[in-house]
């Protein structure tokens, strides 16, 4: 909160101060310090004074303007200091804003990074969930307790507790979801207990040695390709966030 507040304040200081056009209005007062200090002194008081017995020809001011006579003027010094001056403190303020900026994407980097740990713990690569949706067939039996963190994903992972800051990541998450979601709704669709704690998509009394009825294939097929569907985008998902974090 501090430091968005650092920022707004910086944000409103910097377009009072540094209009679009201050980088010309800059080198302008710069010039025209440089000149005034550069000039000789007889013609810059002629050129003055000329300016002077113009206004007060044409009454411009009441009452009339003194002639200016050859001392030192350090106008031109301070036009020039204060251009240099305006010019540094633009150049503080941008750099404030910078690393406020840079702090701010440092922050989200760490939330999504605290994140992604979560995901790895839940669902590491060699754990028995995705190493069940890379290796098995589901014309076998299977424990069903292996995709327990699977379910956990789809039934929580999709809450703003779980959102990456970062919106590719986050997109290739809801990928990842979809995916779960497929497999964990075909599991449920297609499997059944199969009496010996393990879960089969070969419903009791058909046995495999003498065939499989064609919707029976057909919903192993499916099975599997969800299962390979879900562990590609695991792994795709993976691979993104590194290089992303």
């Amino acid at each position: 909160m501090t430091h968005e507040l650092q920022t707004i304040a910086l944000l409103w200081l910097k377009r009072i101060l540094f209009p679009d056009f201050t980088n010309k209005l800059t080198w302008v007062v710069a010039l025209a310090g440089i000149a005034l200090v550069g000039a000789p002194s007889e013609v810059l008081i002629a050129g003055l004074n000329w300016v002077v017995a113009l206004v007060n020809q044409n009454q411009l001011a009441q009452p009339p303007l003194p002639t200016i006579s050859a001392t030192s003027d350090p106008m031109g010094y301070w036009l020039v200091f204060g251009a240099l001056a305006h010019n540094l403190l633009n150049k503080l303020i941008s750099y404030r804003l910078n690393a406020l900026e840079h702090q701010k994407q440092q922050d989200r980097r760490e939330m999504d990074i605290r994140l992604f740990a979560a995901f790895t713990t839940l669902l590491p690569s060699n754990g028995a969930a995705l190493n069940l949706a890379k290796e098995h067939h589901f014309g076998n039996s299977f424990a069903i307790a292996a995709l327990n963190p699977v379910t956990e994903f789809v039934q929580t992972w999709d809450k703003a507790e779980f959102e990456f800051v970062d919106k590719d990541i986050e997109t290739n998450k809801q990928n990842l979801l979809e995916h779960a979601r497929e497999l964990i709704l075909k599991v449920a669709q297609y499997t059944a207990p199969n009496g010996f704690g393990m879960q089969s998509a070969i419903p009791r009394g058909i046995d495999p040695d003498f065939g499989l009825p064609d919707h029976i294939q057909s919903e192993i097929r499916e099975l599997n390709e969800a299962a390979a569907a879900f562990y590609a985008a695991h792994q795709s998902f993976i691979r993104s966030v590194r290089e992303r974090l």
